[in-house]
C-alpha cells in the first residue's frame, strides 16, 4: 500500500517527464500579466499590431515559431493571429521554467527575468507582481509550479 501511495504522490508531483508541470492557471496569469507590462491591447502599439501579446523577438537564420509570419521592426515577431503569440507565449515562458531557454535558468526570480527579458524592467517588473500578487523574488519555476494537493485521498484508509 506504502508502495502505492507513494507512486500516485511521485506520478503526481513530477509527472511523466520527472518535473513539475507547469500550472495551467498561473501561466495564463502570468501571460496576461507580461502583456499588459508589453503594452498588448493598447492600440498602435507593436505588440498589439504584430499579434505578438509577449512582445518576443528573433532574427534571421532562427527557426521561425509556429504560428510566425515574419520578423517586423527591431527583431520583433509578428504573428498571423492573437492565438498563436499567446501560444507562442505560454511556450516560452514554460521553457523558461523548465530551464530550457538559453539566456534564463529555472531557478531565476521574476526581477532577474526582468532585467533579461524587458528594456524597461523597473515598470515591466511592478506591473508583472502587482497583477501576480507576488513578490519579485520568486523564481519562475516555484510561481508556475502546481498546488497539488492530497485531498482526494480523504475518505480512504491509508494507513501504513
Amino acid at each position: 500500500m506504502r508502495k502505492i501511495l507513494l507512486t500516485i504522490a511521485f506520478a503526481l508531483l513530477f509527472g511523466s517527464a520527472g518535473w513539475a508541470q507547469v500550472d495551467a492557471q498561473k501561466l495564463d496569469n502570468l501571460c496576461h500579466a507580461i502583456a499588459h507590462a508589453e503594452g498588448f491591447g493598447i492600440p498602435h502599439t507593436i505588440p498589439t499590431r504584430y499579434h505578438n501579446p509577449g512582445d518576443l523577438k528573433s532574427r534571421p537564420g532562427l527557426t521561425p515559431l509556429p504560428g510566425q509570419r515574419k520578423i517586423g521592426k527591431a527583431g520583433h515577431i509578428v504573428f498571423v493571429n492573437d492565438e498563436a503569440g499567446w501560444t507562442a507565449l505560454r511556450e516560452y515562458l514554460t521553457g523558461i521554467a523548465e530551464g530550457t531557454r538559453k539566456h534564463y535558468v529555472a531557478h531565476s526570480s521574476i526581477a532577474q527575468l526582468s532585467r533579461v527579458y524587458a528594456q524597461r524592467w523597473q515598470p515591466w517588473l511592478r506591473i508583472v507582481t502587482k497583477e501576480l500578487g507576488v513578490p519579485g523574488s520568486i523564481p519562475i519555476n516555484e510561481y508556475l509550479k502546481p498546488d497539488y494537493s492530497l485531498d482526494f485521498l480523504d475518505g480512504f484508509c491509508y494507513t501504513m
